[in-house]
């Protein structure tokens, strides 16, 4: 049961593991210039896998839309990194939030409306 369910967590483990690299190895070229964005961008499918052990058995539009809100999130804390290091400021990175909150929202919505059915129904 226990290796059933890490297994939803391999894709975040090894996106982790990704992000970490590319930090570094971005970082090795950034001239001693530093992002917390960029370094700790990792952090963000990190702890998405944990959600995602815990309810992978539920509504499959629901984890869509987890997974989206989760790589929009890092692609928003990615990007922020690298302005960060070329030093420059997007205001057009905000939406990334916004729109990663939005799908994070509709996400709980078709959890909870999962159990719900589940619950009330069978």
């Amino acid at each position: 049961m226990l290796a059933t369910k890490i297994k939803y967590g391999i894709p975040y483990w090894i996106t982790s593991i990704l992000l970490m690299i590319f930090a570094f190895i971005y970082e090795l070229f950034s001239h001693q210039v530093y992002s917390k964005a960029l370094i700790f961008s990792f952090c963000i499918p990190l702890g998405a896998s944990s959600i995602a052990i815990l309810f992978h058995s539920y509504s499959k539009m629901g984890i869509a839309c987890f997974n989206l809100s989760i790589l929009t999130f890092t692609i928003g804390c990615v990007l922020k990194g690298i302005f960060e290091i070329y030093g420059t400021d997007q205001p057009l990175l905000q939406f990334y939030w916004y729109f990663g909150l939005i799908l994070l929202l509709i996400s709980l919505y078709l959890f909870l409306f999962q159990i719900y059915i589940k619950t009330h129904f069978h």
